[in-house]
């Protein structure tokens, strides 16, 4: 609708400073055109600068994800890659579905649509989580109302990116992110000799833990002991991962 009212004023000024006979006529009409033209010049250089008539609306998705380790293993881990100097973006391998055969990597750049990648940053971090997830925050340019968009929309301006934020959670205790370089360290450990003395050590921790969860719930059913069982597992292997890394 602007453009169209910017014609009119347009052909008002043309008109005003033409068609009437006297140079007073002229003056008023021609300035009243040139003004009406100027203002809604203004309208739309604020809305193509400052998105007059529009605001900015945050949509957040969360799902869940998986290891992207063997699925037989006990240690929930997540492969990452940062790509540039800056630490704001990363390439995570997960799965998607807990029955899924392989990893596959995620938050590849679209090379095809540089503008969407620019306003993108991906990161991870540990916390008191229940399971891990990626939670997704994307902010978009949308019309105020319905009014405005009549009166201001040029093109299809309505659902512009203005940021992108995904970041994925990860429980502290039973999750592991791991460079690429990192789970090549952990792969190498884990052939060596010193590998049959960890297990043993893990297994006397576990019996041990499972003795002591039974003495504080002494009525707990067979399903929930090995529910904490497979818990302290990935507790404790994650911890043994850690001090592997720590020491390599």
């Amino acid at each position: 609708m602007i453009v169209g009212i910017l014609i009119l004023t347009v052909i008002l000024t043309i008109v005003g400073w033409t068609l009437p006979k006297s140079w007073l006529g002229r003056i008023i009409t021609g300035s009243l055109g040139l003004l009406l033209t100027l203002g809604v010049v203004s309208l739309m250089t604020l809305n193509f600068t400052h998105h007059w008539g529009m605001h900015k609306v945050t949509t957040t998705t969360t799902h869940q994800i998986y290891t992207a380790g063997q699925t037989t293993s006990p240690a929930n881990l997540l492969l990452t890659k940062v790509l540039g100097t800056e630490h704001n973006y990363y390439v995570m391998v997960y799965r998607d579905q807990a029955h899924q055969k392989k990893a596959t990597a995620h938050f590849i750049p679209d090379t095809d649509q540089p503008v969407t990648a620019a306003k993108t940053t991906t990161a991870y971090h540990y916390g008191k989580f229940k399971q891990a997830q990626v939670v997704t925050k994307t902010t978009r340019w949308r019309w105020r109302s319905a009014r405005d968009r009549w009166w201001l929309n040029l093109g299809d301006q309505s659902g512009e990116l203005i940021k992108k934020r995904i970041v994925v959670q990860l429980p502290q205790q039973t999750w592991l992110a791991l460079t690429t370089t990192q789970a090549k360290q952990v792969a190498a450990h884990q052939k060596t000799a010193t590998t049959a003395i960890t297990q043993a050590a893990l297994k006397q921790k576990l019996t041990l833990g499972t003795q002591a969860y039974l003495k504080q719930h002494p009525k707990a059913t067979a399903r929930q002991v090995k529910t904490y069982q497979q818990q302290l597992l990935a507790i404790l292997t994650i911890q043994g991962l850690r001090t592997v890394l720590r020491t390599s």
